[in-house]
């Protein structure tokens, strides 16, 4: 069997699509990997991930380091821009609208196009039209990754890509032949959605091999880790109502804010954490390696979520950190929204709190800093979930039987 994965950028940096390509390889898939934008972000992450994978990559590089780099991004920057103005205008040019409003997939190599794959694998929008497109050619089957609900995420963003994500999804998505979402409220609102005959699974965010069973860690002073890719005072992840939860705590209680910092937002932190009056309380932890996420989170306690439902994708999706937080055996508190709940209900690993609400936030921290036996049972339970069920090889499974299936039906 041979898989294309369209990645839009490094693919370290789209764990979904990284553990698929992982667990494709393993299980004997001939695997190709197409960076349809490389040098966008940290290079020593990027190739550290490719040096220990065997699976092929393709690299589309407009970092501009380069004249050849930077002649790409002049060249792809323009027919992306035409494409926009065009679609602006309604119209719909079949050479340009499968490159949406992305310049990752103009500069698609022909090698690649004129290849034949049994399936193409997406897990974002953008990609869609031209995957779509590319279908045709390589004879391969579709599988469409919704990791987000892509009309609720866009629907209070700019007109414009609320409009792209509408036409892309309703001309291109019932062309799809397998399609995933990552909790079951977002299934269903797929399947209500989604034309023609097609195939859909729940993959959840769960990180690759089972569990890491953590030992009690009995610290006196409760730790509590917020994981993310990048540190926002104050934006939809909630940061900020975590840290007005550990101003509000009647415990002493330590918050680590793991991932990137700029030197902006780090000024705005240290401004709201000497007004609040905590400083002593809140860390920063520099970013975990893609590979390593599980075993940075070693030593905490409690993994925390701030998110807020702007949006319907927020109610319906569920972050890869609540399931990291699980795996790593740890307590998790994160906001009472369906697709966060919906794991919590089924696995008893933690406590959900009114989105927003820090004073309830901080209640639920308060409880587990001062029952103890109450936290060590919610991580028991993360761990039991963790090496049973809540791992990306068990999740997967469903799908590598459906693509054996639709191979040998051919």
């Amino acid at each position: 069997m041979r898989v294309l994965i369209l990645s839009p950028c490094e693919i370290c940096y789209c764990p979904r699509l990284l553990k698929a390509a992982d667990f494709l390889y393993a299980s004997g898939v001939d695997v190709t990997v197409y960076n349809a934008i490389v040098g966008m972000t940290a290079n020593d992450v990027y190739d550290s991930v490719k040096a220990s994978r065997k699976w092929k990559i393709v690299e589309n590089d407009i970092s501009k380091r380069g004249v050849s780099s930077k002649i790409k991004w002049l060249y792809s920057s323009i027919r992306a821009k035409l494409a926009e103005e065009l679609f602006k205008r309604n119209i719909y040019l079949r050479r340009q609208v499968p490159h949406g409003l992305t310049k990752g997939y103009v500069l698609f190599p022909a090698a690649l196009r004129s290849q034949k794959f049994d399936y193409i694998l997406i897990h974002l929008v953008d990609s869609l039209p031209f995957a779509v497109g590319l279908k045709s050619t390589t004879g391969g089957k579709l599988i469409y990754d919704c990791q987000e609900y892509f009309r609720g995420q866009y629907a209070t963003e700019a007109p414009l890509k609320k409009k792209w994500v509408d036409y892309a999804e309703d001309r291109y998505a019932g062309s799809a032949d397998i399609v995933l979402a990552t909790t079951n409220v977002m299934l269903d609102k797929l399947k209500g959605e989604y034309s023609g005959p097609k195939q859909f699974f729940r993959v959840r965010n769960t990180p690759a091999g089972s569990g890491r069973p953590q030992q009690r860690t009995d610290n006196p002073v409760l730790r509590i880790i917020w994981h993310g890719f990048e540190v926002v005072p104050k934006n939809i992840r909630g940061v900020h109502i975590l840290v007005e939860a550990v101003a509000k705590s009647k415990t002493i209680v330590h918050l680590y804010l793991q991932g990137r910092i700029s030197e902006t937002n780090r000024a705005a932190l240290t401004a709201t954490l000497d007004e609040l009056g905590i400083r002593d309380r809140v860390f920063l932890v520099p970013a975990a390696h893609p590979d390593r996420i599980v075993e940075s989170l070693a030593g905490y306690d409690i993994g925390v979520a701030g998110e807020l439902a702007t949006q319907d994708n927020q109610r319906l999706t569920s972050s890869n950190k609540l399931f990291e937080y699980i795996n790593a055996g740890l307590a998790v508190i994160v906001p009472d929204l369906p697709g966060l709940a919906e794991t919590i209900h089924e696995y008893g690993v933690g406590l959900l709190y009114k989105q927003g609400d820090s004073q309830e936030l901080a209640e639920k921290i308060d409880a587990l800093s001062t029952d103890r036996s109450k936290l060590d049972a919610l991580k028991a339970a993360s761990v039991r979930a963790a090496s049973t069920e809540l791992f990306w090889e068990n999740d997967y499974k469903a799908v590598w039987r459906a693509m054996q299936n639709g191979r040998s039906a051919e």
